[in-house]
């Protein structure tokens, strides 16, 4: 059976290395303690990225040592390829990492692991959201990379499915929701409690076609009495209060996510 696995990455196996004997001493030596919890900004990214390939050689060396329960990403992962009965060397792995050192590392150390394990790795970068309105931005990159990135790999046969587990909450969220709308055959989740893989359900979702429609004629900033012309105002009430649309400075726009999800569906 042919598989993809779309797997966002954290920093789970940043926090593993600093809690063993040698990650303690070589945060503490490179002064980047708590580097698995850095924002964007933190001038510690920059000690990361500056000692980038030094860092990734000792992770390397860690994760050969410790194994996939090192890291998140892999436990999950590794679960659901040996429960689907994936064969590695016909399963596509598409890893996404945002654009901060501390994460670009992880993503580098876990593909290189897969890579060696016979799997076919591909690695993104998504934009990193410091604020609402690059939340936004982020998350329309997001749905649109995983719409169709899930169109390519089912049009070639695979049986896509989204791992839940790692990665940012509000990255995961959208991510399941993007999967939903392209359709994919699983999503799973490593249970904390349970210490094993849960599977939710995947029910196709699609957007309501007067949703649709109203979105696609707010893809322009629109003038609110203008909008009001060729919209029912409580259609526009109902998408501002479910966040589809926004105004702003008395026009009102569609989200970037939404009109996205209604070009590729």
């Amino acid at each position: 059976m042919k598989c993809a696995h779309i797997v966002p990455v954290g920093t789970s196996l940043l926090a593993s290395f600093a809690r063993s004997p040698e990650g303690s001493r070589v945060v503490d030596e490179y002064k980047i303690a708590g580097w698995d919890r850095l924002a964007p900004d933190d001038p510690k990214q920059s000690i990361i990225c500056d000692r980038f390939e030094e860092l990734k050689d000792l992770l390397m060396e860690y994760l050969n040592l410790a194994g996939e329960t090192a890291s998140a990403e892999l436990s999950s992962l590794m679960r659901a390829i040996r429960g689907l009965g994936c064969d590695p060397s016909e399963t596509q792995v598409v890893l996404y990492a945002t654009n901060t050192c501390n994460s670009k590392l992880a993503m580098r150390v876990i593909a290189e692991y897969l890579r060696r394990e016979g799997f076919k790795v591909r690695s993104e970068i998504i934009k990193t959201a410091r604020s609402e309105d690059e939340l936004d931005e982020a998350m329309m990159e997001v749905v649109e990379k995983v719409l169709r990135e899930t169109t390519k790999m089912t049009q070639t046969g695979h049986q896509v499915c989204v791992n839940a587990t790692p990665g940012f909450k509000i990255e995961s969220a959208y991510l399941t929701i993007a999967a939903l709308i392209a359709g994919v055959n699983c999503i799973y989740y490593m249970h904390e409690a349970f210490k094993d893989i849960v599977y939710m359900p995947t029910p196709p979702l699609q957007i309501r076609e007067e949703y649709k429609q109203a979105i696609q004629k707010l893809e322009k900033p629109t003038p609110r009495e203008e909008a009001e012309r060729v919209i029912e105002k409580t259609m526009i009430e109902e998408l501002k209060t479910r966040r589809i649309i926004e105004e702003k400075e008395g026009k009102i726009k569609a989200k970037p996510w939404a009109l996205e999800i209604t070009k590729l569906t």
